[in-house]
């Protein structure tokens, strides 16, 4: 194995350790797939401050074979309601593209998802119809994204 990919690997092991050591009933859980640190499954649960209180928020999670030089491929796999996520759960966050710093562990991109939820970005939605429900009617965009993330 090369000097890079034992790198890459070590990091991924770490990253993935950090996150599996947390509190299994805290706002962040999960773990990598057995066999494969690259891949796997991060659960959200947002503060009862959050419009998402209650929600338990299926993530999976890619990391690319050059991590940390390249972001980590994240997807909800929970249906969420919200102008920076795709009907499919595709994800649209500057840290994970333009904004990634390789220093920026997975549990630190997981914290910062968290935040996004209560946070869009409005003005560069990558679901524009959930970003005009949120900018013209604050209350149906709370209705409605309860009712989706406890569908």
């Amino acid at each position: 194995m090369s000097t890079t990919r034992n790198a890459t690997v070590k990091r991924a092991t770490a990253d993935w350790r950090q996150v599996e050591t947390l509190p299994a009933d805290g706002p962040i859980s999960g773990g990598h797939t057995d066999g494969d640190v690259f891949a796997g499954t991060a659960v959200l649960v947002p503060p009862p401050d959050s419009l998402y209180y209650r929600a338990r928020l299926a993530v999976s999670v890619a990391l690319p074979g050059d991590y940390p030089g390249k972001p980590p491929n994240l997807v909800f796999r929970t249906a969420v309601f919200h102008p920076n996520i795709s009907n499919t759960g595709i994800i649209s966050f500057p840290l994970l593209a333009e904004k990634w710093r390789p220093d920026a562990t997975l549990h630190q991109v997981l914290t910062a998802l968290l935040a996004l939820l209560d946070e869009p970005d409005v003005h560069d939605p990558l679901r524009p119809e959930a970003a005009e429900v949120y900018i013209l009617d604050r209350d149906a965009y709370i209705r409605r994204a309860r009712q989706v993330a406890s569908a």
